[in-house]
């Protein structure tokens, strides 16, 4: 008996076994699919051929799932604005394998014809037909795509709130398919709620940031009709403060008792203080390393202490920087800096301390300027211009910048106009002006903006006192990382009977890259520099300009990209330039 029962189950179990492999193959074929991109969007939606390697144990089965992608595919042809797209399938289980077969008919492209709006409340009497199609992204005439429709539902409600009506609603959207017409019309019913106006603002979550600070960076006051770009710029403003990792405002949902919209912004407050160590390695300075230390929130009221420190082999710099933002009114920021320089070259030997104040201030998104004076206390060697300086200036920068990265730009311009009226107050007084202007642009090439063109030309002037009353250290140089790559590092200037540089009175340089990103972290750059340092107060262009070529690889890391570049100089002088240069830096070179 025993063994009977086993025979049993082991016929069993193969019956059982056998049934469950006893899978169906097919194959699946579309008729009537007029281009690659529909073909695309119709084999990515079918489940049918998704789980054609899990294949179903019955005909009727493979029926069950062939017939549920008809309605996949009709979702397909309904986005593309086919919106009598008829399908057939047709199962042979005759052959093997079973064939599936979908003959489509598209039909037309049903395009959008018209488009209006329905209040839902008898007594809203706000205008709508002054909302345009190309104010909600609609082309008439167009084909009526639903992603397009949904989309002008969203931009309705932003229109409507950029004419103060942020509480507007669209309550229901009917899409009106004429099958006779073959077209498409769309009515949204609506309502536009109360006209708003700017009511009580909530802070919450600043737990060490004053309330009193905040509000001076709010871009709107109780009662400004609603603006929705006033919003987004006290975001940007309280963004800029760095003192928070998560902002969001938001209005009431209805009017307050007065008719007022109260607004409320949520704030998370991010870390204030900070500290760095580093080591860093800078081919024209040597191996080297420093600290940094900041507060970003001294007295609750945003105001900024930074101390840093570093020394390389041929120099130091140690500074306090003291920054107290709105400054008497929004956007203008107070700075106090003290600093001491000492630097070894092959033109001159500075050592130099200074203190400084300085107003700056946004004066638009694109347009910055900042004054202020400095006293700065200079001691130069191996220059022809050689002792102390006691040295007052008054610097004045302008900029104008609409790139859009500061440390690695992709497009857009930047001009900075510097100029540094400078008196030396002791001993035997003289005084001039250095002035320097700063063209920079960058265009890409390509939509991805993986290959950029940028360019940049560099003005200076020094006007006032002779060359040699001038401090060595404050003349120009080019030769640099930055300017003039491929020349011995600062001593592209006018020279001696014995070769040194001497430094000049005026610059001219300009530079060209190429630069190609091939992967996420990864890409290189040529460039071209030419230009000269002239012992002139304006540059003698019929003097020699110097002219050097170069690669160079970067890599990208989420604060900057990693430079390194080697230059050749075309133009090397004998005996003062090598065959290439090396550079090794943080950051484009402009």
């Amino acid at each position: 008996m025993n063994k009977q029962w086993t025979l049993t189950i082991l016929f069993l179990s193969l019956l059982f076994f056998a049934s469950v492999h006893a899978t169906l193959e097919y194959e699946v074929y579309f008729d009537g699919i007029s281009d690659q991109k529909t073909s695309e969007l119709i084999r990515r939606a079918s489940d049918t051929l998704k789980l054609q390697d899990r294949p179903p144990r019955s005909v009727g089965s493979l029926q069950q799932r062939a017939e549920k992608d008809i309605r996949l595919f009709l979702e397909v042809y309904h986005s593309l604005a086919h919106y009598n797209a008829n399908i057939d399938l047709t199962l042979d289980d005759t052959v093997s394998p079973i064939q599936i077969l979908y003959n489509i008919e598209e039909g037309p492209i049903y395009p959008l014809i018209d488009f209006d709006f329905l209040p839902v409340d008898e007594n809203d009497s706000f205008p709508y037909d002054c909302i345009r199609a190309q104010d909600l992204c609609m082309n008439l005439g167009a084909p009526a795509h639903p992603k397009d429709i949904l989309t002008a539902e969203e931009l309705f409600v932003e229109v409507m709130a950029r004419m103060g009506y942020p509480l507007a609603v669209v309550h229901e959207r009917e899409v009106l398919v004429d099958q006779t017409s073959k077209e498409v019309s769309v009515l949204f019913h609506v309502s536009s709620g109360p006209a708003a106006f700017f009511g009580p603002t909530t802070f919450i979550g600043n737990n060490t940031v004053c309330d009193y600070y905040l509000r001076k960076r709010l871009y709107w006051s109780k009662g400004d009709r609603y603006d929705p770009d006033k919003v987004n710029c006290t975001i940007n403003s309280l963004e800029s403060t760095g003192l928070f990792s998560a902002i969001t405002i938001a209005h009431a949902p209805e009017l307050s008792d007065e008719g007022y919209l109260p607004m409320t912004i949520q704030l998370k407050e991010g870390f204030h203080r900070s500290v760095g160590l580093g080591a860093s390695f800078d081919t024209q300075r040597g191996i080297g390393g420093g600290f940094e230390w900041e507060h970003r929130n001294i007295r609750g009221m945003g105001e900024k202490i930074s101390t840093s420190a570093f020394a390389w082999q041929k120099r130091a710099l140690a500074s306090a920087l003291y920054v107290r933002p709105d400054f008497y009114t929004r956007g203008q920021d107070l700075l106090l800096l003290a600093e001491y320089e000492r630097e070894t070259t092959k033109a001159f030997n500075e050592s130099a301390f200074s203190v400084s104040a300085a107003i700056e201030r946004q004066l638009t998104s694109c347009i910055r300027y900042s004054y202020g004076i400095m006293y700065k206390q200079l001691h130069n060697t191996k220059t022809d211009n050689d002792g102390d300086f006691n040295l007052v200036k008054f610097p004045v920068l302008l900029r104008w910048n609409n790139t859009d990265d500061p440390l690695n730009p992709c497009c857009g311009t930047s001009l900075q106009l510097k100029t540094i009226p400078t008196v030396e107050i002791f001993d035997e007084q003289f005084a001039y002006g250095i002035t320097t202007l700063t063209a920079s642009m960058y265009r890409p090439l390509t939509n991805s903006c993986n290959t950029i063109l940028a360019g940049k030309f560099l003005l200076g002037s020094i006007i006032g006192s002779n060359r040699k009353t001038i401090p060595g250290s404050e003349r120009f140089y080019a030769g640099s990382e930055n300017t003039l790559r491929g020349y011995k590092f600062y001593t592209v200037s006018p020279l001696d009977g014995t070769g040194d540089p001497i430094g000049g009175r005026s610059l001219v340089v300009y530079s060209t890259e190429l630069r190609f990103r091939t992967t996420e972290n990864l890409g290189w750059v040529g460039f071209y520099d030419i230009g000269n340092v002239f012992e002139e107060p304006f540059p003698n262009f019929d003097r020699k300009l110097l002219q050097s070529v170069g690669v160079g690889l970067r890599y990208f890391t989420p604060v900057a990209p990693l430079r390194f570049d080697v230059a050749f100089p075309l133009n090397p002088r004998k005996g003062l330039d090598n065959n290439y240069q090396l550079y090794l830096s943080v950051g484009q070179a402009f």
